[in-house]
């Protein structure tokens, strides 16, 4: 069997990919996202995935005249429904799957990493909910610092175009891709894919980040063996 670029990676997904573009669950969105998983980890490679809210709780304190640690919180449990969501189905396709939540919740185990570790070695796929516990931080920074923690090879971000772009190419056909950019480039541009903040920290312990098109069928399953697709952000060369 080639051997794969990455053995372990940590892929954070939004919830929006969950929810076929709109707001909830689509079983068929959800079905899809299994499947690509599956792919990968029949190849051998440990999964470790975090997964957005925004198919359930879409915007922030003025939205829902809240504070903004309410809402984060709101947001965090949000994610947890779709963890839950996710390790049924996949169980149906017949994958191994356990649920770890950054706050305490009755029936869902707490995250350690120790405990995440053992459950990626057993090849199971380790759906990581409820973002860093904390308010105030992006699901792409708990990513980020759960692929440290965890040891993986590279954090991969799933979108819905190809990689990162100057601005929006869903709005404007001229924006400019890509495919390669450094954290220092990255930051300096101002792009908006991912926040300053997990750039910064992938930065500081040369964590490859990689992003690409979560709706290209084996897109993810090529990513991992090192095909060329998508962007990615490193340390040093140019882009």
């Amino acid at each position: 069997m080639e051997r794969n670029k990455y053995s372990r990676i940590l892929l954070k997904i939004s919830g929006e990919s969950l929810s076929g573009g709109g707001k909830g669950i689509d079983l068929e969105a959800v079905r899809w996202m299994a499947g690509e998983v599956k792919k990968v980890v029949e190849d051998g490679v440990e999964v470790a995935l975090m997964v957005g809210g925004g198919n359930m709780v879409r915007g922030g304190r003025e939205d829902y005249g809240i504070s903004r640690v309410d809402a984060d919180f709101l947001g965090m449990l949000g994610t947890l429904m779709n963890g839950i969501v996710l390790r049924g189905v996949m169980e149906k396709e017949g994958m191994d799957a356990e649920v770890l939540s950054a706050i305490g919740v009755d029936g869902i185990e707490r995250y350690n990493p120790r405990k995440a570790k053992e459950c990626l070695k057993q090849k199971k796929v380790v759906i990581l909910t409820c973002g860093s516990g904390n308010p105030f931080f992006t699901t792409d920074t708990a990513a980020v610092l759960r692929a440290l923690e965890l040891e993986a090879d590279c954090f991969i971000k799933g979108t819905k175009v190809s990689g990162v772009y100057d601005r929006d190419p869903e709005r404007d056909e001229n924006a400019k891709f890509f495919p390669e950019l450094t954290y220092e480039e990255y930051l300096r541009l101002k792009l908006r894919v991912l926040d300053i903040t997990s750039v910064s920290l992938a930065m500081e312990h040369n964590l490859p980040i990689l992003v690409y098109n979560y709706t290209e069928p084996d897109a993810l399953l090529r990513l991992v063996k090192g095909e060329t697709i998508g962007t990615i952000i490193k340390g040093g060369g140019n882009a």
